[in-house]
C-alpha cells in the first residue's frame, strides 16, 4: 500500500500541481468514447403479455430451482445422516427421486414457455 502511495507523496514534496493521471503516468485509451451511456438501449416504453408471462415463468422458475437445491442439501444431509436407520436412508432417497422427476417438469416447462413466447402467429 505505501509502495503505491510513493509517487504521489514524491509529488506532494516538490510541491508541483500534478493530476493523479501524470503523477501515475495514467494515458487515456485512444478512440474511448465518454458518452458511452448515451448509446446504451432503451428499455421497451410497452410491456407486452408474453413478456410479462415469459418474466413470471423465469421468476418462477428460479424460485422452484432455489427450492430444489435447499431439498437436495435436506436429503443429502438425511442420507449421510441415517446411515444405520433404513427408514431415514428410504425416506432420503425418495426425496431424491422426486426432486429428480421435479427437476425434469421444470425443464418441460421452460422448454414450453421459452417456445410459446417466441412463436410469432400473425
Amino acid at each position: 500500500m505505501v509502495i503505491l502511495l510513493i509517487p504521489a507523496i514524491a509529488a506532494a514534496q516538490s510541491g508541483e500541481t500534478k493530476t493523479l493521471n501524470e503523477i501515475f503516468k495514467i494515458q487515456e485509451l485512444p478512440n474511448t468514447n465518454k458518452n458511452f451511456l448515451k448509446e446504451l438501449p432503451k428499455a421497451k416504453d410497452e410491456v407486452t403479455y408474453t413478456d410479462l408471462y415469459s418474466s413470471l415463468a423465469k421468476i418462477f422458475l428460479g424460485v422452484a430451482t432455489l427450492l430444489t437445491f435447499v431439498g437436495l442439501i435436506v436429503a443429502g444431509v438425511m442420507l449421510v445422516a441415517g446411515g444405520s436407520d433404513e427408514g431415514t436412508v428410504t425416506k432420503a432417497r425418495q426425496i431424491i427421486m422426486y426432486i429428480a422427476i421435479g427437476i425434469l417438469i421444470m425443464a418441460a416447462a421452460y422448454a414450453i414457455v421459452t417456445g410459446i413466447t417466441r412463436l410469432k402467429p400473425f
